[in-house]
């Protein structure tokens, strides 16, 4: 069963042919339906009604907060299927909805990862429904993480729910506890999950990757309202603040850089407090404001012998250190 529907803000209109038509229909209808496509674009592995339902719910999107019926949400669908740009398809077998444009039918499930909706962000809708289309010559990076985690971890922060996780560290042996899930974080690839953890009494970072269990407690915490995820990593390069005392205190940083190296970092910083300080034909000098972390340390490096450390010198060390590991590395037979 395909149901098809077709979506337009109250500013730019509809097609010629259809205008007629799109004016019998209420402009909250509209931004419920605004609202159900959103909502589905967060879920490319499909959603079945239940979960719309109880996301109506939690948004007081119903009037009287009224559950959602089927028949409603049927209607609603059918009622815009001569203008469909695109459809709702239902596969019976898993009885899970998915929303797709006319045009292609295979939508890659990791293409549009944690997108947010609101009622009446037409424009981030079109968006996000017209470049379906295109998804096939929009290119990134993969990330390891598992979409089903994803979706769990950041239901549970919009409910303010404890999470039970099993993680499995590199090396050690893996352990279960329960978190209050505060951020989630994309770096290099990977996917983080900031939570504080109330047996330890202190913030800890997770590799979603190393978490093959995920669960949803029926245990609300309190989020702390200073709490911001952007203040929280302003002064880390990555996701790690740091476990030793030197590297966990912020210290003044400065990089100098080959003239050619200057360049990419003046387009893309390397962190938000970077400052040229000086500059000549050869090279420059940035200034930063940072924990003097070992991921730092290996961002560095990974610039190789375009970059050098002028402080701190506990950051110069280090990086000395790696350089010289891996040099007697190389003059191994």
């Amino acid at each position: 069963m395909k149901i098809y529907f077709y979506l337009c803000s109250r500013e730019e209109g509809t097609p010629k042919n259809k205008k007629t038509y799109m004016k019998a229909i209420p402009l909250m209808t509209k931004d419920k339906l605004g609202w159900m496509a959103m909502f589905m674009l967060s879920k490319p592995h499909g959603v079945r009604f239940t979960e719309i339902q109880e996301q109506w719910r939690k948004n007081n999107i119903g009037v009287q907060e009224k559950d959602l019926q089927y028949r409603t949400f049927y209607n609603w669908c059918c009622q815009m299927k001569d203008g469909g740009r695109y459809y709702i398809e239902c596969d019976k077998k898993e009885n899970k909805y998915y929303i797709r444009p006319f045009d292609d039918e295979s939508i890659e499930s990791e293409q549009i990862p944690l997108i947010s909706y609101s009622l009446t962000d037409y424009d981030k809708i079109r968006r996000a429904l017209d470049n379906m289309t295109i998804q096939h010559r929009i290119v990134k990076d993969p990330t390891f993480a598992a979409e089903e985690t994803l979706d769990i971890i950041s239901t549970a922060m919009r409910e303010n729910k404890a999470l039970h996780i099993c993680y499995e560290k590199f090396g050690e042996e893996g352990y279960e506890i329960d978190v209050h899930p505060y951020a989630l974080r994309l770096c290099e690839r990977r996917w983080y999950l900031i939570a504080y953890c109330p047996k330890r009494r202190g913030m800890r970072t997770y590799a979603i990757d190393r978490l093959p269990c995920c669960t949803i407690l029926n245990r609300k915490f309190k989020m702390p309202e200073d709490f911001n995820a952007e203040e929280y990593f302003e002064d880390c390069v990555g996701v790690f603040k740091g476990i030793k005392k030197e590297e966990s205190t912020p210290a003044r940083v400065l990089l100098k850089a080959t003239h050619q190296r200057s360049e990419y970092l003046q387009t893309l910083p390397l962190h938000c407090s970077q400052k040229l300080i000086l500059e000549n034909s050869e090279s420059s000098v940035f200034s930063y404001w940072l924990r003097p972390t070992d991921e730092l340390a290996t961002r560095i490096l990974s610039m190789g012998d375009e970059v050098e450390v002028l402080e701190p010198q506990s950051l110069r060390d280090k990086v000395r250190e790696k350089i010289e590991r891996m040099r007697a590395l190389y003059l191994q037979k």
